[in-house]
């Protein structure tokens, strides 16, 4: 079992050399996801909970080491930054809880890393940038 108050890893700062870690990445995920499917209080939220219980009650066994990367990589891109699940949390660093949990800031995290490693997709680019998104669609409808 993953020891819940283990908080060494929880690092939200991109300057702290500990943030682009990814072995402290992966503990800090693993505390994380262990600590939500024991609470399961956010199954109703955005589709990253429902996803990460199917993982563990299914592939995993209900041990979140035996989470795989990709489908760890799941569940980090189902979450889409809505908050909601930090607001309703009572294991957040907002509430002083010694958990000091911050599920949208570890995803974060999580792609800030993978986009660091792994470079960013055209697709994501232009998305990111409705402004230039809205540019390329209009010379393409223009034409038709």
């Amino acid at each position: 079992m993953i020891s819940f108050e283990n908080v060494a890893d929880v690092c939200y700062d991109p300057n702290d050399p500990l943030y682009w870690d990814r072995d402290s990445l992966r503990r800090e995920v693993d505390r994380t996801f262990d600590l939500c499917n024991s609470c399961r209080m956010c199954f109703k939220y955005c589709t990253a909970f429902p996803r990460l219980f199917e993982i563990m009650d299914g592939p995993a066994d209900g041990d979140v080491r035996n989470i795989s990367e990709a489908d760890q990589k799941k569940v980090i891109g189902e979450c889409y930054q809505c908050k909601i699940c930090y607001v309703a949390c009572p294991y957040t660093d907002a509430d002083g809880h010694k958990y000091d949990l911050n599920f949208p800031a570890l995803m974060q995290r999580a792609v800030n890393i993978d986009a660091r490693e792994n470079g960013i997709s055209f697709r994501s680019k232009v998305l990111q940038n409705p402004d230039m998104a809205g540019k390329m669609n209009t010379g393409l409808i223009s034409r038709l």
